[in-house]
Parts: structure tokens; sequence; C-alpha cells
């Protein structure tokens, strides 16, 4: 039988075609889940450089010691900010599935060391341009007024709390950030400005030497475990399962930080993807509670990402 020109055409065409299709629905197939659908492999971790400008006041008041702490703090500190890579991806594809895993989704770290050691990189100095902090009770007053550098930053944690109910509701997911802080006397630091204690009698000492930076934020607040408590006795739950309790928390915390600082998560993680540039955001909140421990705290800030690196964590076997 002979085959015509045009058929060897017509079958040289189906075969391109079906490589073609074939290629085609692969390089689908790829795209269509780059990542792993687990959390957090360790193979994915990565650091970028970051920095967080804040503006912090609170207000505290111990009612049963008498007692009333303020404190004000305007800072610039550099970071490490800390994500999974596969995490980002799997959070954009499939964001139901960190329902149960919203705590820390990306986190601050104040030095860069990969998984053996051999590679460390320190932030650099929080420069601080204003600290000032005062306990007053009846038994005495102490205020500080300083300035200067310290090597540490504040711990921030990039929350989706509350991810369930904005995915129900259908709106954009959002990170809380938690910005909390510890004191360092430890830590290297430059230091300037007074200490002030005044006592009953109102006698006045003055200092000005060996005094630190003594960094203190907790952005949970210092009313959340009495009010929690007090919200389960409210609605008898005190002696209810952890599975309860916990399920009745998730909505707690989601109300009682309402008004915490929170940026949408999306634009984030899309850059944090491919990192280019500066990725910049402002942020501002706040904490108010009336209850057993009165407290206002209010911050208002911006956060810089740098994408001119990317620190691979894991190094392998």
């Amino acid at each position: 039988m002979k085959t015509r020109h045009s058929d060897f055409r017509l079958l040289s065409s189906l075969k391109n075609f079906g490589i073609v299709l074939v290629c085609t629905l692969l390089a689908n197939a790829v795209g269509a889940q780059p990542y792993q659908k687990i959390h957090g492999p360790s193979e994915f971790d990565y650091s970028v450089k970051a920095e967080i400008e804040l503006e912090y006041a609170s207000e505290v008041v111990f009612n049963t010691y008498d007692q009333t702490f303020k404190r004000e703090y305007r800072l610039k500190a550099p970071f490490f900010l800390a994500f999974n890579l596969n995490d980002l991806k799997f959070f954009k594809a499939e964001p139901s599935e960190f329902i149960g895993y919203e705590d820390n989704f990306m986190s601050s770290n104040y030095v860069f060391s990969d998984s053996e050691n051999q590679h460390e990189i320190t932030a650099g100095m929080m420069l601080v341009s204003g600290m000032y902090m005062k306990s007053e009770s009846p038994a005495e007053i102490q205020e500080q007024k300083l300035a200067g550098a310290i090597g540490t930053s504040p711990e921030i944690n990039f929350s989706l709390l509350g991810l369930s109910r904005q995915l129900k509701t259908g709106k954009r997911p959002m990170f809380t950030l938690f910005i909390s802080a510890s004191p360092c006397p430890n830590c290297e630091q430059e230091v300037k400005g007074y200490g002030k204690f005044t006592s009953q009698e109102g006698n006045t000492l003055t200092v000005t030497e060996g005094l630190t930076l003594d960094l203190t934020m907790n952005s949970k607040g210092e009313s959340y475990g009495a009010d929690f408590v007090n919200a389960l006795m409210a609605n008898n739950l005190l002696e209810a399962d952890k599975k309860v309790k916990d399920t009745f928390e998730e909505g707690f915390m989601i109300d009682y930080y309402k008004n915490l600082m929170k940026i949408e998560a999306l634009p984030l993680i899309d850059y944090l993807m491919n990192p280019q540039g500066v990725y910049e955001v402002p942020f501002e909140g706040f904490i108010k509670t009336t209850t057993d421990i009165p407290e206002t705290t209010t911050f208002k800030g911006k956060l810089k990402v740098f994408g001119e690196k990317r620190h691979k964590f894991w190094v392998g076997q």
C-alpha cells in the first residue's frame, strides 16, 4: 500500500502534537504542585535581612501591689526574617492546610546560623533613640531616661491568627505581629542617660553609670492570662477538657487581639518567594484592657525586608 507524502506530514504532525501535549501535561503537573504537602521541611529554611522601626508605649497598673509601670521606646532594629520556602508555596496554594499551624508561620532571629554552625552572622546593633521607663508605688518612684545601642533585637512572631475565620468569610489572610523583648544585660551595648530613684520620704538618687538598656515588651499583654481564666469561668468551661478549651481559646484570642498589629500575608509571601529590592509595610495596633490588670499598650512602626541576599539554613548531609 502506498502512502502519500501528505499522509507522512499528517502522521508527523500528530506525532509532534502528541509530544507537545505530553510535555505540556508534565509541565502543568510540575507547576501545579511545586511544593511538598508537609509543614516545615528543614531543607527549605531560609532567612533574609530585615529591619523594624518601632514606637512603643505602655502603661500597666497592678492594683494588687498599687504599682504602675510606664514604658516608652523608639527604636530601629535589624534582624533576620526566617521562613520556610516550601511553607510559603504550600500556603499560597492551599491555605486551609495551615489551620492548626497558625503560630510562628514566620519569625525573627538576631543571628543567622546554618545547620552545622559553620556560617554565623549577627544582624547588627539595635539603635534606641529614646527609652523612658517609670515605676511608681507608695514606697518609691524609679525613672530611667536612656538612649544608645545594643546587640539584640525584638522577637517577632508572624502569626496567622484567625485564619479559619478569614477563609470562611472570604477575607484576605493576615499576619498578626506579636512583638516581644526581654532584657539582655550581657549583650554588647552603649548607653547614655540617667536613672533616678525617689523614696517615699522624697530623697532622690540619680545614677548615670552602670545603666543598661533593659528593653521589655510583651505584645500578648500582661492581662491575657487572667482575662482568659475569667472568660473560662464566665462560660462554665474551667473544668472542660483540653479540646473544648483549645477551641474556646482560639476564638477568645481572635477577639482579644483584634486590634493588634496586622499586615496582609500574601504580598509578603509573594515577595519572599522571589525577593528583590525592598519590601516595606507600615503597621500599628494596640491592646487595651480594663479588667484585673488595666493596660494600654500601643505599637506603631514599619517593617522593611531586604531581598538582595537569601541565606539558606539547611546544608544537608
